[in-house]
């Protein structure tokens, strides 16, 4: 009901009057079901009575009957029975269930009487079934009752007695008719309020939304139309503030048309003066054509200019870090001098004299002569010193065939700048610290410096190898050329290997001089250095190369005597989408820098 009252479907005509019909409709059915249902029982109730009360009153007739078998009596209580107009049928029992006495009305048929040998409540037939039972049964027009037939506290037997209901059920029926006709009156005067309550009420409601759908229904809405008050009360007041709404409404419509019109007019001025400045403005386009070319010259000129500047740059950074390995090439170089000077090679040459000398008695020599006695003994020693002097020899040519092969990789990485990139390999870190000790190795060993080796377990990087080995090299170089000054304390150079946040991290932290924190902020300008001799190139092109491998390179120090860190952070893995995997090399970070300063806007 009140989803039908809600439906937005209906009209406010049909909601008011279902609102006030459906209520008193569901009253009146729900009084006319529940008169009916008490009336229903009221009459089971009386009829049950009845039932009960012939029972009683053919209590004591039975028990004479049943007890004497007088006829005359049996046939004294059939008429008196026939004379009832409701006493269908009336049959008594004994204890073993055979019928004694037996009445039926006109029209009604009489139950078949129940043989001793057959007698059993559960061989009875329908009509006899359960002749104990003293629960009153109703079927449709009749209503039967089983009662004990007691004589002094003994039961002699059962009497079943069937009343007609038929006079009970015509006057329901009458009942129900009433009740109907009255419901029916009732319903239609709800329905009459309803309708007259619509009417009062929705009427003045409806006369206002036909009136806003005459507002509304034109293309151009018509703000002149007013609509109807014709009570003081809520709907009365709403059509009021309609009116003044539509007032105020026609007013600002009235406003915007004037602004309308006077805005058209300045448009239309406008647009004048638009038209006549065109010319002008045709005239600085040209203008400003011809200098924006005179800029286009300037801006190549300019390109050229920072390529040159850029090259030169490049050159400087190769310069430097070859430079960084020729020391431990010459280092190295020196190293197998120094052997070859101080080589027992020349013990060979005395041998081969003094076996030359006894050439015609060498068994006896060698036999009998205390020099030729000790000769295999020289000879093994000799062998030995020349095997160790080799060996030295062997492992200070591969560390120089390494430098020469760094020296090689880093010429051919700069040359690869303006092609193709890199390639990345994956590359275990303590690898790449160890190869660059290995470069530095005797340049340490002279300056007496100590290496700690603090690694932790990394899984290898994906970069380019060379340029990472060339970073290092020179964080080793600048380490050692910062502990040289150091004399008080241990020289000491420690190695870290981490991981931080989804990248591997190399520090090179030494004990030497440490940097001020005036120049902190200038260690990786171009040209900036401390040391004398120094140029400033390693540490800027470092940076940039950590920078183009898609990491970082800092430095911390607590100040001038308290060493410094330098910290190089890598990517352990590379994305495939990496903005810097095709960065461009130093020399084209400097054009670019140059062009982007003085490009045209």
């Amino acid at each position: 009901m009140l989803h039908s009252v809600r439906n937005p479907r209906f009209g406010i005509r049909a909601k008011l009057t279902a609102t006030v019909t459906l209520p008193m409709a569901a009253i009146i059915v729900a009084a006319v079901c529940a008169f009916a249902a008490v009336e229903t029982r009221h009459a089971r109730s009386d009829a049950e009575r009845a039932a009960e009360a012939m029972a009683r009153a053919l209590n004591q007739d039975l028990e004479r009957i049943h007890l004497t078998a007088d006829q005359q009596r049996s046939a004294d209580l059939v008429d008196r029975l026939a004379s009832f107009s409701d006493v269908m049928r009336v049959t008594a029992y004994d204890e073993r269930h055979r019928v004694f006495f037996n009445y039926a009305a006109a029209g009604v048929e009489s139950p078949p009487p129940i043989s001793p040998d057959t007698a059993s409540p559960n061989a009875a037939s329908p009509d006899t079934a359960s002749p104990d039972t003293a629960a009153p049964e109703h079927r449709g027009n009749s209503i039967v009752l089983s009662k004990p037939i007691t004589s002094a506290s003994r039961s002699l037997g059962t009497v079943r007695v069937e009343l007609s209901t038929i006079a009970q059920n015509r006057r329901l029926d009458r009942v129900f008719l009433i009740l109907g006709g009255g419901a029916a009156l009732a319903l239609l005067t709800s329905l009459a309020v309803g309708i007259f309550i619509q009417r009062l009420v929705a009427r003045p409601i409806v006369r206002l939304a036909a009136t806003m759908d005459a507002v509304t229904a034109a293309d151009a809405y018509e703000y002149d139309v007013r609509a109807a008050v014709n009570s003081n009360d809520e709907v009365g007041r709403l059509a009021q503030a309609f009116n003044c709404m539509l007032v105020r409404i026609q007013a600002s419509d009235e406003a915007l048309r004037a602004a309308n019109r006077d805005l058209e007019a300045k448009v239309a001025q406008r647009t004048a003066d638009l038209t006549a400045s065109l010319a002008s403005l045709q005239r600085e386009v040209e203008e400003h054509a011809k200098t924006q070319a005179e800029r286009e010259r300037l801006y190549r000129e300019l390109v050229d200019a920072s390529r040159q500047a850029g090259m030169a740059e490049v050159a400087t950074g190769v310069l430097h870090n070859v430079g960084n390995v020729l020391n431990s090439v010459n280092v190295s170089v020196n190293l197998l001098l120094d052997q070859c000077q101080r080589s027992r090679v020349g013990g060979v040459e005395k041998l081969w004299r003094v076996l030359d000398e006894n050439r015609g008695n060498l068994r006896e020599f060698l036999t009998s002569d205390a020099k030729g006695k000790m000769t295999v003994d020289y000879l093994k020693a000799l062998a030995d010193a020349l095997r160790g002097e080799r060996d030295g020899m062997l492992a200070e040519l591969d560390r120089l065939g390494d430098c020469v092969e760094h020296i090689k990789e880093v010429v051919a990485t700069q040359q690869n700048y303006g092609r193709a990139c890199s390639v990345r390999e994956a590359v275990p870190l303590a690898d790449l610290v160890e190869d660059a000790l290995k470069i530095n190795a005797m340049a340490l060993e002279r300056h007496h410096v100590t290496i700690e080796r603090e690694f932790a377990d990394v899984p290898p990087i994906v970069t380019e190898r060379h340029r990472v080995l060339q970073i290092l090299v020179n964080l080793l170089s600048n380490a050692k050329y910062a502990t040289s000054p150091v004399t008080d304390r241990e020289r000491r150079i420690c190695l870290r290997i981490g991981e931080t946040d989804g990248s591997a991290t190399i520090e090179v932290a030494d004990n030497g001089i440490g940097i001020s924190a005036d120049d902190m902020p200038k260690v990786f300008t171009h040209g900036f250095t401390t040391r004398p001799g120094g140029h400033g190139f390693g540490l800027h092109t470092s940076a940039l190369a950590a920078k183009e491998l898609g990491g970082s390179l800092r430095v911390a120090s607590a100040g001038l005597g308290h060493g410094a860190t330098f910290t190089l952070q890598v990517p352990l893995v590379k994305p495939l989408s990496n903005p810097d995997r095709h960065a461009p090399p130093p020399q084209r970070v400097a054009e670019e820098y140059l062009v982007a300063a003085c490009a045209p806007a």
